[in-house]
């Protein structure tokens, strides 16, 4: 490289200067990699207590054989409708039964627009071998006229939701499937209710019902 008075006047010689912008060019890549946003992965280093990881992915199939209120469904049935699945317990369970209008409510006033509300029965604090007998007393404590599965294993469960978080606060969780039986909208368990005087369980409520009315529109 021919020494054109230009690196003199800069104080640099030229191999200087090569070695100056290489260094820079590196550094404008490094932070240009750094602020660029990148699609998320489901890995063990993304997964959370509350599933946010989980959005966006395909919904798992289930595979449950015993049902109330419904013959046997499977979720590739439903394509083309929304889907609200939510795992509860005994009627025993405060948060399950402070939910249990809520789900009503939605079953109510949007089955005739495309959604399917769907329970699945998990019995706590582990699985065991309830009869379906014995479920649909709660399933009848809770008033449910919506289609409910025994997932008395937890097989449903942990696929969808224990197996793919990491230390969640609470196993009764809701999703939101949509037309597509993507995973858009995850309640991370406790209880969701417009008549709760707890106002983050009101606002869990109206988020719940904004992403129901979205998903039916789209």
């Amino acid at each position: 490289m021919r020494d054109n008075g230009f690196f003199r006047t800069a104080g640099l010689r030229p191999s200087s200067l090569v070695r100056f912008l290489l260094a820079l060019s590196l550094c404008l890549t490094a932070l240009e990699n750094l602020l660029s946003p990148r699609p998320t992965l489901l890995t063990s280093e993304t997964k959370s207590s509350d599933g946010k990881a989980l959005l966006s992915s395909q919904a798992p199939e289930w595979s449950n054989q015993e049902w109330i209120n419904s013959k046997p469904l499977r979720l590739c049935e439903l394509k083309g409708k929304v889907v609200l699945l939510r795992f509860f317990m005994e009627s025993t369970c405060p948060m399950c039964s402070a939910t249990a209008p809520s789900l009503n409510y939605f079953y109510s006033n949007y089955r005739g627009k495309g959604l399917v509300v769907v329970g699945m029965y998990t019995p706590k604090p582990h699985p065991a071998n309830h009869p379906a007998s014995q479920v649909r007393k709660y399933v009848g404590d809770y008033k449910f006229e919506f289609p409910v599965a025994l997932d008395n294993d937890w097989k449903t469960l942990r696929t969808f939701w224990l197996d793919r978080v990491t230390n969640p606060a609470f196993t009764s969780a809701s999703f939101l499937i949509d037309k597509k039986g993507i995973i858009r909208f995850i309640h991370p368990g406790g209880e969701y209710s417009a008549a709760s005087k707890n106002k983050v369980s009101q606002r869990d409520f109206a988020d719940m019902e904004k992403m129901i009315e979205k998903l039916l529109s789209e």
